[in-house]
């Protein structure tokens, strides 16, 4: 079983599932318990690696909830592995710079749905958030790539 885990620092943490290979759940948790109860039984786990640039407040709750997830696979001796955004956007052919022509708000909206499509796309379901795209998109990525 695979789990890609797309880190939330000001939301919950959202959790694509795989056996063996095939997208069999997703949810959303704050609830480090819960959480422990899927990736206990995990072959492997993967990990977004955050970007940490902007907003201070932001980027030391991300690295928080980065921390307290590494620190739960380390726990239960899940092994696991963190994964650039960069990795697997580019895997899945999702462009990670912004146009000259688009303004920030525009590109973050446009790199959100970007994200959902090729969620949708590769897993045949409706993506309800980017969140949950990210999440199926690194346990697949997980999935392809497990050394």
């Amino acid at each position: 079983m695979i789990i890609g885990i797309d880190p939330g620092g000001t939301k919950p943490h959202a959790l694509a599932i795989y056996k063996p290979g095939d997208l069999v759940k997703m949810f959303k948790s704050s609830d480090m318990i819960e959480i422990e109860e899927s990736i206990k039984v995990a072959d492997k786990v993967f990990i977004e690696s955050q970007y940490f640039g902007g907003n201070p407040s932001t980027v030391i709750k991300l690295a928080h909830a980065t921390g307290m997830l590494m620190g739960l696979c380390e726990l239960i001796l899940v092994p696991y592995e963190m994964v650039y955004p960069t990795t697997w956007m580019s895997t899945f052919v999702i462009t990670t710079r912004r146009p000259k022509e688009l303004s920030a708000y525009k590109w973050k909206k446009k790199h959100y749905q970007d994200i959902i499509d090729k969620a949708a796309e590769v897993s045949e379901i409706t993506v309800a958030d980017e969140d949950y795209g990210a999440a199926i998109l690194i346990g697949l990525y997980g999935v392809n790539n497990d050394r």
